[in-house]
């Protein structure tokens, strides 16, 4: 019985340190990835008064 509890404070203490150690990895992954979103920002304006107005007029001869 003392083998199990060993061998299940082992794997307990082993998973922790792979949670750790994966947790550290993706705040780090993240952190690198934020830097470089900031630069290649682009904003696309699109005009739609003609649509609606046009929309609006067809509308209006139903």
């Amino acid at each position: 019985m003392d083998f199990v509890v060993d061998y299940a404070s082992f794997l307990a203490k082993t998973v922790t340190l792979v949670i750790a150690i994966v947790v550290v990895l993706v705040a780090i992954a993240s952190m690198r990835g934020k830097g470089r979103r900031k630069t290649a920002g682009q904003l696309q304006v699109t005009r739609l008064n003609d649509f609606y107005k046009g929309l609006r007029e067809r509308l209006e001869q139903s």
